[in-house]
């Protein structure tokens, strides 16, 4: 996924000299390609990846997106407890 994250950062810098509608079509092109990886990770069967997938699916969803969050609070919480200090 970082890799997908500093494609966009790239393809999103304003170019003055390009034209509205070669930004356009890039756009276009790099949502295309952002969809299709999200399509092949979603096929992937690996638990972690498919949360991230159903996260991004369901990212309007609020009650959903709520209850994931308030899971993983619940979750890590146990596991970031401190004793004198350092994390256990």
């Amino acid at each position: 996924m970082t890799n997908i994250l500093a494609c966009l950062r790239g393809y999103f810098r304003p170019n003055v000299s390009e034209d509205k509608n070669a930004s356009y079509d890039r756009a276009m092109k790099l949502s295309g390609d952002l969809i299709d990886k999200l399509g092949e990770v979603a096929k992937a069967r690996h638990p972690v990846l498919e949360i991230f997938v159903d996260l991004w699916t369901e990212r309007n969803n609020v009650p959903y997106s709520t209850t994931m969050y308030e899971a993983n609070q619940e979750m890590i919480a146990p596991l970031r407890q401190t004793l004198n200090g350092k994390l256990q």
